[in-house]
Formats: structure tokens, sequence, C-alpha cells
């Protein structure tokens, strides 16, 4: 369809709703130019630097606002990036795309992760554009403290022009944190909007659009970014910019207002993609579904058959958000309230059952001053599992470090949001120990086989033999029998957990398809096979 087709069918479908009682707030689209050119013919102005991102309703005396979906507005500035390889910001430095490429050639050579999902799909991402998680995990927090730790504490230099490209991820990062926020539970930009935090977002909100505004395609003609070939990505997030505000201003800042907060997750294209998803998979995940397998899919969904998220479509579920059908109970839906999150800590994990999420390692490495940093990190995480099962005060006491100054927790401090731990010297030398038994192994792929916890965790403790390790315990396992003191049982549980995540991590990198060319492949078949 063309533009005035689309222009002409939404106004026809703000009417139905109208009449039915139904007050629309704003409209999505994703970035293709059809949808631009629509936008433009029902009422709103893209052109120069004053955007006008709203339009009169048909029938009612309101105003209704467009949002670019910022999921693809994301993946768009990050093909922008990857694909030019060079923009300019408006102090006339340099955002490369090549600092990600090296910072992931520098991990892959460290054979650790700085505390980042950072792998070679993410800066090989041309065979899943597609993929919104590759785009959002490349602009993150945690490869912006990725670039500045490698740039300012281990001094690299290649990495010594990398302030511009930090500054350009950081801040479409908390961009989409504000436009994808959904809990009012979360904390800085992730919380939604509301007339407590308003002022301090839209201030960000005013910095970042000056900062989109500035970046220029190149320093030789010094042509804006909005008037080039590849715009829509920049442009996308000042309407939702604009537009954000908007809604804040007419559901929040009134005498009645209609919420309490802007949940910016329930405006994303996520919800229909997810439908979509659903009625693929009634079809055995057909791509594409004839009228008659859609009618038949979305009658079940009517009647209640409800068909359950999956996660390998286009986008992940975040929430859980049912098809309105004829058995839906009528209730009134508060948006306002916000769901309390209870933390269920059950003591009784066995350490395989334990469900670690930091994925910073992928192979083994030499301890290069970088290794030696994550292992420090690691053995924070160590620490942390280890304080909810040990029962005994003075054990609890030798984990934790005294002091939070000493140079090796450098990248702890980058990490710190206030909840990580400090692990004290001997637990840090356990740790390093203990990836020093587990590197020939790795290393040589003759001694992988018959390879045991049981095997690691007895070498460890043999290495220990009359070497001094926790002396502030030498007083509190006089009591104890010689083989069962709690020092033992305290390099034993370090060790245990420690190998447990390197291996578990060793051995998902080991069947990591990073390559793979199935989604590129089927694109193909759908688009331009016979």
């Amino acid at each position: 369809m063309n533009a005035e087709q689309k222009a002409t069918l939404i106004n026809q479908c703000l009417e139905k709703v109208a009449e039915a009682g139904v007050y629309v707030a704003s409209i999505t689209f994703d970035g293709a130019p059809v949808n631009i050119a629509t936008s433009k013919k029902l009422g709103c102005k893209f052109d120069g630097d004053e955007i006008q991102s709203r339009f009169k309703h048909p029938t009612m005396a309101t105003d209704v606002d467009i949002f670019f979906d910022p999921c693809h507005m994301l993946k768009l500035v990050r093909n922008c990036l990857g694909e030019k390889g060079c923009l300019v910001d408006g102090e006339d430095n340099l955002i490369l795309w090549r600092f990600i490429e090296q910072l992931h050639d520098f991990q892959q050579k460290e054979q650790f992760h700085l505390a980042n999902t950072l792998r070679s799909q993410h800066v090989n991402f041309r065979t899943q554009k597609m993929k919104v998680k590759l785009a959002s995990q490349v602009f993150s927090k945690s490869v912006a403290d990725a670039l500045e730790f490698v740039k300012d504490q281990i001094s690299l230099p290649q990495f010594h022009d990398a302030a511009a490209t930090i500054k350009f991820i950081r801040i479409f990062d908390m961009l989409f944190d504000v436009l994808n926020s959904r809990n009012m539970l979360q904390v800085d930009y992730k919380k939604p909007i509301s007339a407590s935090n308003y002022e301090k977002v839209n201030n960000f909100l005013t910095e970042a659009d000056q900062y989109i505004i500035s970046i220029k395609t190149s320093r030789v003609n010094s042509s804006s970014i909005l008037r080039s070939s590849r715009a829509t990505g920049f442009l996308g997030f000042r309407i939702c910019v604009r537009s954000l505000r908007n809604l804040f201003q007419k559901l929040i800042s009134t005498e009645n207002p209609r919420l309490r907060y802007l949940p910016m997750y329930k405006i994303s294209q996520d919800h229909i993609e997810l439908f979509f998803s659903s009625i693929r998979a009634h079809g055995g995940y057909n791509n594409n579904p004839s009228v008659r397998q859609f009618k038949s899919a979305y009658k079940k969904m009517l009647v209640h058959v409800q068909l359950k998220d999956n996660f390998r479509g286009n986008c992940i579920p975040l929430e859980h958000v049912t098809v309105l059908n004829n058995l839906s109970p009528i209730h009134n839906i508060n948006l306002s309230t916000p769901r309390r999150r209870v933390l269920d800590v059950n003591p009784e994990l066995t350490a395989d059952q334990d469900a670690f999420d930091h994925d910073y390692l992928l192979k083994l490495g030499d301890l290069t001053e970088a290794s030696s940093y994550i292992i420090t990190y690691i053995a924070g995480y160590v620490v942390f599992y280890l304080q909810k099962r040990i029962c005994c005060e003075e054990c609890l006491n030798s984990l934790v470090s005294v002091t939070r100054d000493l140079d090796i927790f450098a990248l702890i401090k980058v990490k710190d949001r206030g909840g990580l731990q400090y692990p004290s010297k001997d637990v840090i030398d356990v740790c390093s120990r203990a990836e020093r038994i587990l590197k020939p192994f790795i290393i040589s792929s003759d001694k992988k086989f018959g390879l045991t916890l049981n095997f690691l965790e007895g070498s460890l403790l043999k290495s220990y033999l009359g070497n001094p390790i926790f002396s502030s315990l030498d007083e509190h396992i006089l009591d104890q029998p010689a083989m069962d003191n709690h020092k033992n049982y305290l390099i034993k549980a370090i060790g245990h957990r420690y190998f447990n995540v390197r291996l578990y991590y060793l051995g998902k990198e080991s069947v990591n398809q990073a390559n793979s060319e199935r989604h590129k492949n089927n694109k193909l078949t759908l688009f331009k096979g016979q």
C-alpha cells in the first residue's frame, strides 16, 4: 500500500475505535519509508530541526502522537555505524565502529570477557540484522564500561581515542532504556517516567536530542546525519523524544491524570511481533500463512486457546500479555500501580542448580593484567555465592576485603552499582591458582578427556600443602580435625564454584555457532527464492 492508502485506513480505524469508546494516545510504526510518508500525510512534519510528531484525531478533539519503534531505530543506528564505519560528533571527534571490533579482538586474545556479552555475532551482524538483541547488547552500558576500562585503566594505545565512541554508546543506551521502560522498581533511566523523575529524564532527552542533531557523516563535507540517506534511525529517536514529552503532558501532567507513570514498553511493536509469532507457531512456524491458516489460528485465540510465547521470533517476550478474547474478564487495568517483586532465595540450591548469568568469559588465557582484573571480578561473585551458604562468621569475614582501595579491584569499581562484593586477597589467590590449574587441560586438547571437578578440586587442595592461606583462620582451626578443618573446606568451596563457572562457559562456547547462516538462508528462501 502507498502512503495515502495507509493514512486513510488509519483514520478509519481511529473513527471506529472512537465509536467504541477507546481513547488512542499514540500510533507506533517501524522505519519503512512508506510509514514516514504516511505520517506526513496524517499531518506530521519531520523536515528541519523542528519536528511535529502529532496529528489531529479525525473525530475527537485530541492529538495522536507518532512513535517510531525504538527497537527498529536502534538497529538502524547500529547498521549505520557498522556499515559506514565512522561518524563525527559535534566536537569533531570520530565515532568509530573499529573500537567495538578491537574490543572483541582483545577479549578473544585474552580469552576472557570484561563483563559484557560482546561476541563475534555482534561484530558480524550483517547476516542477523533483524535481531534486536545484538544491537542492544552492542549499545549497552557494559560495552561502554569495557571500552573505558581498557582505555583508562589498562591504557591500551589502540583505544586512546575511544572517548567519543564511548559517549555515543552511552547516550543511545540510556535513550533506549527510557523508551523501553516497564517497571517502577527499576532505577535511573530504566524507570518509567513519572512526575517524580520527569525533570531528570527531560534534561537527558534534551541533551540526547541536541547530540543527535550534531552528528555528522564525515569531517569533509560536514553534512548532518539527519540529511543523509541513513537518517531514519536518528530521526526516529528524535521523533520518539518529542512524542514522549507530548504523552507526559496529556496523560500525566494534567489536573486529572490518566496515568501515574508511562511504561514506554507498552507502545513498542513487540506485542504485535509476538502476536504474529503466535500465528506462525500455529502453522508449524510457517512464515507465510494463508488466509485460511491465519483465520484458524486467530479464532483459537479468540476462544482463549492461548499459544505460548516463544523465544525464537524477532523479539523476546519481556512481559506476558494475553490476546483479547471473548473470555477475557471485565475489569479495570491500572497501569499506574507497580507490581511488587519478591526475591526468593533458596539456600538449599546446589552448585549445579544455581543459575549464573554473568557471561564474561570464553576460553582460557594467560594471567595478564586484564585477566587478573577479570579473575578478581569472578572472585567477587564467588564470595557473593558463598555468603548465602556459609554459616561460620569467622569464615565469612575472611572472604571479604577490609579495604576497597586496591588496584586489583579496578574492574569491580567500574561495574559496581552498590551490590558487588570485594573479595579478600586469599580468595583472589585461590581463584588465580584455580585458573592456572585449569589452564593446561584446556590448551592441550588431548588432556580434556576424564577432566572432573573432583580432580580439579583435589589438585587445588594439594597445591596449598605447606603454603600459607587464610592466615586469619589459623587459631579458628585449632580445635578442628586436620583434614576436615574450615580452611580446607573453604578452599574447596571457592575452587568448586570457580571451576563450575569456568567449565560451564567453556562448554557453552564449545557448542556456540556464532557464524550460523540459518537466519540469512531463511530470508533468502522467503524473499529471493522461487
